[in-house]
């Protein structure tokens, strides 16, 4: 056997490994190792990569759709927070936009003929408010929303307001800057830009968010949308909301009686007097309705003030200056309607200039006025003052059109409506509602250009 066993070794040298044979076979396993290790780590990270590119477009998408479903069902984008009422709390961040709402079901049976309507239905007076805060890890921001809280049948509760979380990971910059068409404002804080229409019922949105990916990297998505409020709007139908006969007879004891000199009261009114001299002096060369200009006029508002009731005014006289009967619009009292009479009744005619600019900014200015009243008997002063929104010197009746524009752009009202009377001139000949030269025509433009009418009153 020990001879055999001789044989056999003898006839196969290379039977055994060699110590190069084990180092050379340990590094190829080594390095299979090793591949199918990176192998393995690049498809888990590009799983992580996929997947939370996947749960940060799900976030943008749920933002996104979340702001368009609201300002969809909204009544007016806010896009300046100092318009928004005093009253309502503003949540601590960076302001994006405000969306007021209107009246809200409180619940289904809302919508039945045979429901409680006062019960049923309620007025929510404070806007939702989207903002902005940097995120825990401040490399982001944080999308929230401070607004009514959505029961589970998907109603507004207008008692309980609170913060909510719409979406992480909101980038610093945008990645696609949106432009904005003519007339259309734009708002960029963060990665959130927006375009909103002149009317502030239409928005285009667009929404960047970021995370880091594998290597340190940043994986960037944006995703824009649109939105149109669908809730009729008065303002662009040309409806004022106390302009219907129910209003007429809250704000007035008797409708019929409800103008001046036949120019309705339709709301919240600010009466502008021309009390310049040529309301007095003129005297022997016309008279209204058998009296002296400044008097007839008197009369007539008097009779106004004096059927008021539902409803806040004020009265401005303006001349070369203007002198307002208060500082602000008071409710129609007993009281205030008494002072109001004295104080109308002791105007006279007297100052040397009419110019009526600067009373109808001021009366543009008071946010509760819903109706703007000017009476006039002649051609202001200065047809062309200094308009500061131009730039330039303009039109009384373009730059106070541009003005109540941009003062009422966030109201829920919209601009106020602007109602003249011209008193007729000359033997009845000469007023301002449709004369032939532009610049004559003031009072004619400037009412139809803010919703209102202009009267010729002889």
């Amino acid at each position: 056997m020990k001879y055999r066993n001789y044989l056999s070794q003898k006839g196969n040298p290379n039977s055994a490994f060699t110590l190069v044979e084990l180092i050379l076979s340990s590094s190829i396993s080594m390095l299979i190792l090793i591949v199918g290790y990176y192998l393995s780590n690049i498809v888990s990270q590009a799983n992580k990569n996929d997947r939370s590119q996947i749960e940060l477009f799900s976030k943008i998408d749920t933002a996104t759709d979340f702001i368009v479903d609201e300002i969809n069902s909204g009544k007016r984008i806010f896009i300046n927070k100092n318009n928004i009422d005093s009253n309502c709390s503003l949540p601590s961040g960076e302001f994006l936009i405000g969306i007021s709402l209107p009246k809200q079901a409180t619940e289904s049976a809302a919508y039945s003929k045979s429901s409680d309507i006062a019960n049923s239905w309620t007025n929510i007076t404070c806007p939702v408010i989207y903002y902005l805060k940097q995120s825990q890890n401040n490399s982001s921001f944080d999308l929230l929303r401070n607004g009514p809280e959505i029961d589970e049948k998907g109603f507004y509760t207008s008692t309980s307001f609170s913060n909510a979380l719409i979406s992480e990971d909101i980038s610093s910059d945008s990645l696609e800057d949106i432009n904005c068409s003519n007339n259309w404002t734009k708002v960029s804080k963060r990665g959130i830009s927006l375009c909103v229409d002149n009317y502030r019922r239409s928005a285009e949105i667009s929404i960047t968010a970021n995370v880091q990916k594998f290597g340190g990297k940043n994986i960037y998505l944006s995703k824009t949308s649109g939105a149109n409020n669908r809730i009729q709007d008065d303002v662009l139908m040309g409806i004022n909301n106390n302009s219907n006969s129910n209003n007429q007879n809250n704000i007035c004891t008797n409708s019929n009686s409800c103008h001046l000199f036949g120019t309705k009261i339709i709301g919240n009114v600010t009466f502008l007097i021309d009390n310049s001299g040529s309301m007095g002096f003129r005297s022997r060369r016309y008279r209204i309705q058998g009296k002296i200009p400044i008097e007839a006029v008197k009369d007539q508002l008097i009779k106004s003030i004096n059927n008021l009731r539902n409803t806040k005014f004020q009265v401005i006289a303006f001349g070369t200056n203007d002198i307002k009967m208060w500082d602000k619009p008071r409710t129609a009292t007993s009281e205030n309607r008494s002072k109001a009479i004295k104080w109308v009744s002791e105007l006279s005619a007297y100052q040397l200039n009419t110019k009526p600019s600067s009373s109808i900014k001021k009366a543009i200015e008071e946010l509760d006025t819903d109706q703007i009243i000017i009476l006039s008997d002649g051609i202001p002063s200065n047809l062309r003052p200094y308009c500061n929104s131009r730039n330039s010197y303009y039109s009384i009746d373009g730059c106070m059109t541009d003005y109540n524009e941009e003062i009422r752009k966030d109201t829920l009202g919209g601009s106020a409506r602007i109602d003249t009377i011209s008193l007729a001139i000359d033997n009845g000949t000469f007023q301002t509602c449709n004369h032939w030269i532009n610049a004559y025509n003031w009072m004619g433009r400037l009412a139809s250009s803010n919703g209102g009418k202009c009267s010729v009153i002889r």
